[in-house]
């Protein structure tokens, strides 16, 4: 028979909604770890790097951001290079010949 010591429960994912039921649940009767790295922490801050990112990806597809839009746009994005260039994509698509987000 197994005990509840001998169960480890990992969760692996981009983004955890800290209001679920099953995390406070774990917090209430376990011991949490969050292994995210230095660098996923600062892109979901949407650091500089990623604005950076975000700026040349929106310049290739020749399109214009207000610097404040440009800012929320990576900061909703969360800085994950594919969703920068996911939601480019659309935007892109959806603009057509206006280049003016």
């Amino acid at each position: 028979m197994t005990s509840e010591r001998d169960v480890t429960f990992l969760l692996s994912a981009t983004a955890v909604d800290k209001r679920r039921l099953v995390l406070q649940i774990a917090r209430q009767t376990r011991r949490i770890a969050d292994f995210r790295s230095p660098r996923f922490q600062s892109e979901r801050m949407g650091g500089r790097s990623d604005r950076n990112r975000a700026s040349v990806e929106r310049k290739e597809r020749k399109l214009q951001f207000d610097d404040d839009a440009l800012d929320l746009f990576v900061l909703l994005t969360g800085g994950d290079t594919r969703q920068i260039e996911n939601e480019l994509d659309k935007i892109d698509i959806y603009l057509d010949r206006e280049r003016r987000v």
